[in-house]
């Protein structure tokens, strides 16, 4: 027996423009609620994959330039290798402009969270 899916309508496949200016300014609201929240909005602001979001360590933000290095992946669930691991691609190594108020909200951000052992920004006690 097969069990197929039917194929997603172009439209559900992506936030428009509008549900996103909703989405960023409510993720903005709720920063203070906890640091998923910060993981959302650099999501929703650069388009990273979600291995790669949990891969950024605070070396990777240049706040000079408002860029993001882009070189490592982060094994966080049972079916990939533990730790820092390669990009989807060679073509994923990057380095990308984050809009000025993003960058800031992490400059800030960086001053209240501690450091850890691989010096993840997005650490927390499943990371490992």
């Amino acid at each position: 027996m097969k069990y197929t899916v039917d194929a997603k309508e172009e439209f559900e496949k992506y936030v428009n423009y509008h549900d996103s200016i909703l989405l960023l300014n409510g993720l903005k609201d709720r920063l203070d609620q906890g640091l998923g929240y910060y993981l959302l909005l650099l999501g929703l602001t650069t388009g990273l994959r979600f291995e790669e979001l949990v891969g950024l360590v605070f070396s990777d933000f240049n706040f000079n330039h408002n860029e993001l290095n882009i070189d490592k992946t982060w094994g966080y669930n049972n079916r990939m290798p533990t730790g820092f691991g390669p990009l989807k691609n060679k073509a994923s190594k990057r380095k990308i402009k984050v809009e000025g108020t993003t960058m800031a909200l992490f400059k800030d951000l960086f001053k209240t969270i501690p450091d850890n052992e691989h010096h993840l920004v997005f650490y927390n006690e499943k990371s490992i």
